[in-house]
């Protein structure tokens, strides 16, 4: 799994506020950006935090941003110019069942990678749930389980991962 970060040696971390409040962490292709509101809803240096960190990481050594914004510009290619005018989401969609494959691969490994740094592997449950119950800050991830019917969403449901983690598609350890 490590032998996928041979191109990107060079990973840089930034703590950031870009919406106050929210709990999120996303990547790009060598950054991997998480929000104070994320550091204050699972706390420094906890077991949640490492598979958070760990999935960012996935998602940079599979370079998903990359097969992302591939789908998206093979999808507007496709269109004509009066179906992208009339709407100009429609080359997002259909995108959900990629990206969807992707989080829970980035699940899967981000998990892997906090374990194999000696992390507890049951801090990504534990993320997890954090997420779906926590109330007092908003959570990206809250956001998304709301919107998941448009066709353009990127993360699969929160009970969707729980239940990933639970039938054992993620280390257990």
């Amino acid at each position: 799994m490590l032998d996928n970060f041979e191109n990107h040696q060079d990973v840089a971390f930034e703590l950031v506020d870009p919406y106050r409040g929210i709990a999120s962490a996303y990547s790009g292709p060598d950054t991997v950006k998480v929000s104070r509101g994320l550091v204050r809803l699972l706390g420094v240096g906890g077991d949640e935090l490492a598979f958070i960190l760990g999935h960012e990481l996935s998602h940079i050594g599979n370079d998903d941003q990359i097969m992302r914004l591939g789908a998206i510009a093979y999808n507007a290619a496709m269109m004509s110019s009066k179906e992208r005018d009339m709407n100009p989401d429609a080359a997002y969609q259909g995108l959900s069942p990629l990206s969807a494959e992707m989080e829970l691969r980035a699940d899967r490994q981000g998990q892997a990678l906090a374990w194999s740094a000696g992390v507890r592997s049951e801090g990504a449950r534990e993320a997890f749930e954090r997420f779906d119950l926590f109330d007092g800050l908003t959570s990206a991830v809250r956001m998304n389980d709301e919107v998941y019917d448009r066709p353009y969403t990127t993360h699969p449901p929160t009970s969707e991962r729980l239940l990933a983690f639970d039938r054992g598609r993620m280390v257990n350890r």
